[in-house]
């Protein structure tokens, strides 16, 4: 306000002029001072402009304050000399070494024009800054005015000083507070509205009409801020008089259900036990209900609290039944997942329970969880809220297709899938999680059965093909032999069909790679042509290890390399005679004839044909029969002996010239015999030249045969 502009002053600190000796070196001049001067006081008419709280004829004057506010230039400190006091005298000034010139430049004129100012203003008004109260117009009002409004009529206030304006307002305090004190407790509402404007007057008096009286009793503090804007507490700083008030009751209230605590304006907090009586309540009094934790007013969240008040006609504005459970909001559903409590709004603690679906979980990681649950708070809200992924997506899961087939025919490959987050993201699957895409395989049906070994010296298989992990046992060549890493000799070894490598072909493995080399032995050449042509001589072959390495062949075992042989190819043929004739005309004899070398050749002795053999002579020999037996009355035959002679030896006869040595009994020798078989004898008769000889056990009888 004008008060403000016209008690103030501006000084310029630590300053230095600037003079025709040291122009140009940093100091300012008399020009830019009043220059710098002349920004300030627009700075200040444009603060007072922003305010908006001045009619055109009040701003005028504050403005002509304004232009008449003084500015001062002083350089209190300097560096060198310190600080110099307004009062120091030129002798001073030369006791501290301060050349005279340096008065100016040091604004110790302008120091004293200061301290002349300040004493002139306490000569022309005293000035108390401890009581000076802050005012933002010109209005002042009267103190210590009585003031007096009943029930119910309307509570109109006449406010009695002087500069009153228009735009003036009032504000009731309690009784206890100060006006304009900002720590204050929370401003009174004894009527409709205990903060108002002018609604009539001049200046010095206004009207201000509070409405109807809203308090029963009390008494408060009438507060007046003057022309200016009334936002903060602090601006109602004079006070106009006391207000005194009475009201009508709406008797006592009865504590409802679910309430924490309840207070009133007129009365300290206090416990709220269900169906306890509370102080009495008058008219345009009120108590604020507090619910329980957890609860509101018809369970919307943001109602804790609620208020009845007592109405003119003595009633309450409100009913009084009390405080419900806080409504949450309905939980939304998620995709795969199975949700108990979702159909229905929850109320406080009540707990909503998710589980995704089978094979289903929170983040797609096979072990991750696949329930969580949500409750319902005293905010309205409901905890553990899912993340906006899970609310939109759902629970997910991996989804591999199945293994494609194995990439090779025979041993070792790979297979392959595809494998893709059920929500058609990848991202919203876990990552170190995610199944393989591919895998080892393995493949035997398919495999091409193994060739036959097929090694030096090796006896060869009879199989033709030889399947998979068929194992055949190869023996060496005789006189060879594996030789193993350990040196150790064997003469056979098991193969087996087996895959090589990672396939797909097939071979037959040994046990140690170093039988690959085949069975080792030595070798022979054929022997070479017998020295001599025909008889004994000397020979020679070629003797060699099969492998480069001699010693991997038994220097024990070597063949030799020559030897003695007899070679008759080039002998020549023996020539031979006619056989004579043979030596017995009958029988066993001998046959020669003339066996020899062509003359000065060389025959093979060990194939000299024979120059005799044995003959038969048959020229001289006969068959010679003897007399015929008696009659054999058993046979009912008789015999003769028939011999070759004179060798004795029946090869030596013509075998069609040989004569009958079987003949039958005549009839009578056959009559005789079938007498002697019918007196129980056992006989024996024969015929001999008409004589028949009887033989029986007891006697022998000869009898003539007629």
């Amino acid at each position: 306000g004008t008060d403000l502009w016209a008690h103030l002053a501006v000084v310029f600190t630590h300053f230095i002029w600037e003079d025709e000796a040291d122009a140009g070196l940093g100091g300012d001049t008399q020009e830019e001072l009043e220059a710098k001067a002349a920004n300030w006081q627009e700075t200040f008419k444009n603060l007072e402009k922003a305010r908006g709280v001045w009619s055109d004829q009040t701003v005028g004057t504050v403005f002509q304050e304004i232009d008449q506010v003084p500015f001062f230039a002083v350089n209190l400190v300097d560096k060198r000399w310190g600080v110099v006091s307004a009062a120091a005298s030129r002798n001073d000034l030369a006791d501290k070494g301060i050349p005279a010139k340096m008065e100016i430049k040091l604004g110790l004129p302008q120091l004293r024009r200061l301290r002349e100012w300040v004493a002139r203003k306490h000569e022309q008004e005293s000035i108390d800054l401890d009581s000076v109260q802050p005012r933002m117009g010109p209005s002042q009002v009267t103190k210590d005015q009585g003031f007096h409004c009943l029930w119910p009529t309307p509570c109109l206030l006449h406010v009695r000083g002087k500069q009153l304006s228009s735009r003036d307002m009032l504000k009731l305090v309690p009784w206890h507070a100060a006006c304009g004190d900002p720590g204050s407790v929370a401003e009174a509402k004894p009527v409709e509205f205990p903060q108002t404007a002018s609604v009539a007057g001049n200046e010095s008096e206004r009207t201000f009409l509070l409405g109807r009286t809203l308090q029963a009793d009390g008494t408060f503090h009438v507060c007046y801020c003057e022309y200016g804007k009334c936002d903060v507490p602090e601006r109602f700083s004079q006070d106009a008089g006391n207000l005194m008030l009475d009201a009508i009751s709406c008797g006592q209230v009865v504590c409802p259900e679910n309430i924490l605590k309840v207070s009133s304006p007129s009365w300290a907090p206090q416990q709220c036990v269900p169906q306890r009586s509370l102080p009495e309540l008058k008219y345009n009094s009120y108590m604020t209900f507090e619910c329980l934790h957890g609860f509101a007013r018809d369970g919307i969240v943001g109602r804790s609290s609620f208020s009845v008040e007592c109405l003119s006609n003595g009633a309450l504005n409100a009913s009084l039944a009390g405080c419900s459970r806080v409504l949450c909001e309905r939980a939304a559903p998620i995709l795969h997942a199975n949700c108990i409590g979702c159909s229905m709004q929850p109320k406080y603690e009540d707990v909503i329970s998710y589980t995704c679906e089978e094979g289903y979980t929170l983040t797609g990681h096979p072990q991750a969880a696949r329930n969580f649950s949500r409750r319902c708070d005293a905010s309205g809200h409901l905890s553990n809220r899912p993340s906006e992924q899970l609310l939109r997506k759902g629970c997910r899961r991996w989804e591999a297709s199945v293994w494609s087939k194995c990439d090779t025919t025979c041993g070792d490959g790979k297979q392959t899938r595809t494998v893709e987050c059920s929500t058609g993201h990848p991202g919203d699957c876990a990552e170190n999680a995610r199944p393989n895409l591919e895998q080892a395989c393995h493949v035997e049906s398919l495999c091409a059965p193994c060739k036959p070994l097929v090694l030096p010296h090796l006896e060869p298989s009879l199989d033709a093909s030889i399947s998979l992990k068929t194992t055949v046992l190869y023996q060496c060549e005789a006189g060879f032999s594996f030789v193993l890493d350990s040196g150790e000799r064997q003469m056979s070894a098991n193969a087996t069909c087996k895959i090589r490598e990672q396939g797909p072909q097939t071979e037959m493995m040994l046990p140690e790679t170093s039988m690959l080399r085949g069975c080792i032995g030595w070798e022979v050449s054929q022997w070479s042509v017998c020295e001599h042509g025909c008889g004994a001589g000397v020979r020679q072959r070629t003797v060699q290890c099969s492998v480069d390495s001699v010693a991997a062949c038994d220097s024990l075992k070597m063949p030799k390399e020559d030897e003695q042989c007899e070679d008759y190819s080039s002998c020549k043929d023996w020539l031979i005679g006619q056989w004579s004739t043979c030596g017995s005309v009958c029988g066993a004899g001998t046959e020669r004839r003339l066996v020899h070398c062509p003359a000065g050749e060389r025959c093979n002795n060990r194939i000299l044909p024979p120059h005799e053999r044995p003959c038969m002579g048959s020229e001289h020999c006969a068959w010679q029969e003897e007399s015929w037996s008696r009659c054999d009355c058993v046979t009912g035959n008789s015999t003769r002996n028939i011999t070759c002679q004179p060798s004795g030896l029946d090869s030596d006869c013509m075998s069609e010239e040989r004569g009958r040595d079987i003949r039958a009994c005549y009839q009578e020798d056959l009559d005789l015999c079938k007498k002697w078989k019918r007196s129980g004898a056992w006989l024996k008769f024969g015929m001999t030249r008409g004589l028949l000889a009887l033989i029986t056990v007891s006697q022998t009888l000869f009898l003539n045969h007629a």
